[in-house]
């Protein structure tokens, strides 16, 4: 799992990291010290903690063009500014966390993330399953089409050759 940190203030990037890494150990965890960053970067990232406030693109705007090349990953802002909370919906944020960080729901939010990253894995490989179940559904129905095909040749064959012995009295 990758979990991805967005924030231009160094101090809240590690303390964010290190937050991560007690809950989470065995993440990769990647650091983004802007947004311009964050957009160049053509690495798959599972959850993006995203400050608001940053210099250069804000995290509105980056999380507006992130989700035109991934609607997948889940969004959570952690941000010292209430007053975008209402947009983050229309970026499809997962979660909003105040600075100062709360230890506690900063766990939770993490943990219901984590959980929403293997929904979606299940859900591909449900979809996957039953790809994979038509495929073979179709392969059977496919050798049953010509196991049948085949019968009805050797059906034809075997009146053809009757047909032919009658005409030329070799019964």
């Amino acid at each position: 799992m990758r979990i991805a940190i967005c924030d231009d203030e160094k101090n809240i990037r590690e303390l964010l990291g290190r937050k991560v890494t007690k809950q989470y150990p065995d993440a990769e965890i990647v650091f983004f010290t802007s947004g311009e960053e964050l957009l160049l970067s053509d690495m798959h990232m599972d959850i993006l903690f995203l400050d608001i406030q940053m210099t250069g693109k804000n995290g509105m705007k980056t999380a507006g063009e992130l989700r035109r090349k991934d609607k997948d990953v889940i969004l959570i802002f952690v941000t010292a500014a209430e007053e975008y909370v209402y947009q983050a919906f229309d970026v499809g944020a997962f979660h909003y966390i105040m600075k100062p960080i709360d230890d506690e729901k900063f766990v939770d939010v993490l943990h219901r993330a984590v959980e929403e990253v293997g929904a979606q894995s299940m859900n591909v490989k449900e979809t996957e399953e039953k790809y994979n179940k038509k495929i073979n559904l179709i392969k059977k129905k496919e050798q049953n089409l010509r196991y049948q095909k085949s019968l009805e040749m050797a059906k034809y064959n075997t009146t053809l050759v009757n047909a032919t012995c009658k005409l030329y009295d070799f019964e």
